[in-house]
């Protein structure tokens, strides 16, 4: 008898034992070297600019210890703290709004990040900002 129950308890324990799929904390696909390779400024009523990149060495690191460091042509340009997380744009909970995936840089400039055809998009389009395009270095 001290046997079944014991099997009981252990599958009991076994059972309950699972991860939370309503956890807020998301896998940071930012972490790693991208080199930008355009921008995209939408401004509302006006003409659209798309500025090409590609052909400079613009790289920015995002290590996993929040550190974002841009370099240009094999220099430091700037060191900056970023964030990573599934956040209300707003900061808070207002009717209608859904979380999404941001990438805050330095506490203040909030992008939206997405992965779209193998390339990083920082989207701060939003708020009439400029959109950063990357790929994986």
């Amino acid at each position: 008898m001290k046997k079944i129950i014991t099997l009981f308890l252990v599958a009991f324990l076994f059972i309950n034992c699972s991860s939370n799929d309503n956890d807020d904390t998301v896998k940071n696909p930012v972490v790693g070297t991208w080199k930008l390779v355009k921008t995209e400024s939408l401004v509302f009523g006006g003409p659209n600019t798309v500025t090409d990149f590609s052909n400079q060495n613009i790289i920015y690191k995002f290590d996993n210890k929040s550190n974002l460091t841009i370099i240009k042509n094999g220099s430091n340009v700037s060191t900056q703290k970023y964030e990573y997380k599934l956040d209300y744009i707003s900061e808070s909970n207002t009717p209608g709004e859904s979380k999404v995936n941001m990438v805050v840089i330095d506490g203040s400039t909030k992008y939206i990040y997405h992965f779209i055809n193998g390339q990083m998009k920082l989207e701060e389009s939003y708020i009439d900002g400029e959109d950063l395009y990357f790929e994986k270095q």
